[in-house]
């Protein structure tokens, strides 16, 4: 039966974590074919694109073998595209004409590889910059059109309201594309506004009280937001120290260092773009990191490999058109942080060459794929010298960031030194709800320490101050031992913290990759044990098997309860994802005892009723019950399915899956198709089955056998047999659920799948 547990972790937490499934696993490349309906696909693409017609071609699409009907696919990219170019970047649109995704996946933005004979500079940096803040994942794709090779790209997820729903927990809010229009030819004349301010591109830069102004560099892609847009634009301008009251001033802080660092120019700190804003629940816009294919100074802005590589740490502070730079950086707090986050990046990724070694090893899984592509737009020798030879633009990207290294870490502001957390003391384990928590760190050349927690995966930190005085439970005065209280929380309340610290000079993080790292610890509360409640059945694809109550035929899960007590659910989650198993959290629901419960898989939380935030997938996937302590209470990693055929447990609540005629919110009372097969010697194989299935009895001869599919409309009828084996050929049937009966000593009847 369920019980109640005192948990207390110290762990560390990452926000972003991906949604998708495999679709951007790095080190998985895929296959994506497309066949145009109109002949004459290339002269649209690019008509549409020079004419900024916001159309899309017909196409369909296949992705390692999974086909989609009528997907949209226009050229994307300002530079890097090029009408009559063969390779020119692509976006494709699967749910254009259809509600279709590929594991959640609705959008693919694939990049040609322009300015980047390495190949590996998108797809290894947006991997690395996933450690530090929300970004998009990126991967490697094969594009076929017909089935000919179109080239080798690179396959980058969207910053989509998907997106948004999985790193802020919300999607409608004001969301903005901080990239000029007019970048890819002249913009539209604003009645009233003029031309933008020269350099301003899309930088938050004051110029005007009319939003309509604004359009010129931002692009709505939110039902709402220009206000709001302008508010920040304004507090930046006006009343910079009070940004972190509208800006999530430490996510700009590690943009900025990221940017700085990797002297990535074509950017906010460059050209003053690339880059999107999303404005959270908490009323606070987060940049996110877009485009960063120019990385290591491949976008020079006018200066040469060796002034690159010496890139002041404090670029284009004293730039006006650059306000985050010429208003946060001048803040000595915001100052310091900067440079903690700097020196974190520094010693994480280039110290112990850990970018190098991982571009390394990604070149060497794609180098038949580059030799492949018959549309590379550098060569293959390009491609084998570019870790350490220039190519244009492009510097050889370990030289560039040896030399970037040593420059670096021998500036004065880098090396001004910080105080050191030598650890962190966790609140004991027997955390009630009703215990004040006491926090300590030990520290060392320190002034000022500070403890920022919160409780709600997406809220905003709270900052307390923490002491070295003897009167907050630190110990003695001044004896290096700081300490701060945070307030009672209710019961299963996941509480994140970390610690900052600063002197005259410097400041520094534990965990260094915070507020994005963090520890945390977990008020104690009930937990439901293995057994307690079972995944008791479930359809990945629903088509007329059970309609939820606004008549939707969508994916289902049944949950039972085999005991004799009712069970409260409101501490569980269901997830479809091994890497995200709190994907979605009951609301305050009750299993009653010896019941069932049902839960519509449909990503529709809207509707009445329990609706999760995902969907299955019929091509496979997972569906994980789990406490709030990460514990597993049930799950299963299924295969493919088929359409109005469920798993289920048979026997109910207790035995393992079987496919199932579907028993919707009942007892599972239908034998699976492998257990009638083995019963009294008869073997039925194989199942689900393509050309043939094959029908032998051990210990009778066959009779007759009959087929009939699930109307009861007879297929096949096959008599006089007179042996204990027999070969049916089925490859002429649709594909979906038949019934067999065989006539033996008697009567046998069990159910295959034609696939």
């Amino acid at each position: 039966m369920k019980k109640t547990y005192l948990i207390f972790f110290v762990v560390l937490f990452f926000s972003n974590i991906s949604k998708s499934q495999d679709v951007y696993n790095v080190d998985s490349i895929r296959d994506i074919n497309l066949i145009f309906y109109d002949a004459d696909w290339r002269d649209s693409l690019d008509s549409y694109y020079i004419q900024r017609i916001d159309s899309m071609v017909l196409a369909d699409l296949t992705i390692n073998g999974t086909s989609f009907d009528s997907v949209g696919v226009r050229w994307k990219g300002n530079s890097s595209c090029s009408p009559g170019q063969i390779k020119n970047p692509i976006h494709i649109e699967l749910d254009f004409k259809i509600d279709q995704d590929y594991f959640d996946v609705k959008t693919f933005k694939l990049s040609n590889l322009f300015k980047e004979p390495s190949y590996v500079r998108e797809v290894a940096m947006y991997e690395f910059l996933n450690w530090y803040m929300p970004a998009s994942k990126s991967n490697y794709v094969n594009v076929y059109i017909d089935g000919a090779l179109l080239g080798f790209y690179v396959s980058t997820k969207s910053v989509n309201k998907d997106f948004m729903k999985d790193n802020f927990g919300s999607k409608t809010n004001a969301r903005f594309k901080c990239d000029p229009l007019h970048f890819a030819g002249p913009p539209t004349p604003i009645p009233g506004c003029g031309p933008p301010p020269p350099s301003a591109a899309a930088a938050l830069l004051f110029f005007s009280s009319d939003t309509a102004c604004y359009q010129y560099s931002y692009e709505m892609k939110s039902d709402y937001g220009w206000e709001r847009l302008l508010q920040l634009i304004e507090t930046i301008k006006l009343d910079s120290t009070n940004a972190k009251n509208i800006l999530n001033v430490d996510r700009t802080l590690w943009m900025l260092a990221f940017d700085n660092l990797f002297v990535n120019l074509d950017s906010y700190i460059g050209s003053g773009h690339n880059y999107y804003l999303y404005q959270n629940d908490s009323n606070k816009f987060n940049p996110i990191i877009w485009d960063i294919n120019e990385v290591f100074g491949t976008f020079a802005e006018g200066m040469n490999p060796i002034q690159l590589r010496n890139l002041d740490l404090f670029y284009n502070t004293n730039k006006h058109e650059r306000p985050l730079l010429s208003t946060l950086l001048t803040i000595p707090e915001n100052r310091k942080k900067y440079l903690a986050h700097y020196r974190t990046l520094v010693k994480e990724l280039l110290e112990t060459d850990t970018i190098i070694n991982r571009c390394y090893e990604l070149q060497s899984m794609i180098d038949t794929h580059v030799q492949s592509d018959p549309n590379n737009l550098f060569t293959y020798a390009n491609f084998q010298n570019s870790m350490t030879h220039n190519t244009g633009s492009a510097q050889g990207i370990s030289h560039f960031l040896n030399d970037r290294y040593d420059f670096v870490t021998n500036n004065i502001d880098y090396n001004k030194t910080a105080p050191s957390i030598i650890s962190v003391i966790p609140p004991s384990v027997e955390v009630l709800p009703t215990d004040t928590v006491i926090i300590s760190a030990i520290v060392t050349n320190a002034t000022y320490c500070s403890l920022a927690y919160k409780t709600g995966r997406f809220d905003p930190f709270i900052y307390l101050q923490m002491f070295d005085d003897g009167n907050h439970n630190d110990g003695a005065a001044n004896d290096g031992v700081y300490a701060a209280s945070i307030p009672p929380f209710p019961t299963n309340t996941q509480v994140d913290y970390f610690i900052y610290s600063k002197n005259s000079e410097a400041g520094v993080f534990l965990p260094v990759r915070a507020e994005y790292e963090f520890f945390n610890y977990i008020v104690f509360g009930e937990i439901i044990d293995v057994g307690d409640v079972v995944i008791n059945e479930f359809m990945a694809s629903n088509s007329i098997t059970q309609a939820d109550q606004d008549n939707e035929f969508n994916d289902w899960i049944e949950l039972f309860n085999p005991t004799t007590e009712n069970i409260k659910l409101k501490n569980a989650y269901l997830s479809d994802n091994s890497t995200d198993i709190h994907k979605w959290q009951f609301p305050d629901t009750t299993i009653q005892a010896n019941s069932y419960l049902i839960v519509w898989a449909d990503k529709d939380e809207t509707q009445d009723g329990l609706h999760a935030s995902f969907k299955l997938s019929s091509a496979g996937e997972y569906v994980i019950l789990s406490n709030f302590d990460g514990s597993i209470i049930d799950s299963i990693n299924y295969t493919t399915q088929t359409v109005d055929i469920s798993l289920g447990r048979y026997p109910n609540a207790y035995g393992p899956f079987h496919i199932l005629s579907p028993t919707f919110n009942a007892y599972n009372g239908a034998l699976s198709v492998d257990e009638v097969n083995i019963v009294n010697n008869i073997l039925l194989y194989p199942n689900p089955a393509n050309e043939s299935i094959n029908i032998f009895s051990e210990k009778h001869l066959l009779n007759s056998v009959k087929i009939t599919d699930i109307t009861g409309r007879i297929i096949k009828t096959i008599h006089n047999i007179d042996n204990n084996g027999l070969n049916i050929n089925i490859f002429d049937l649709i594909n979906g659920v038949y019934f067999i009966t065989i006539n033996a000593d008697k009567v046998y009847r069990a159910k295959f799948i034609k696939e």
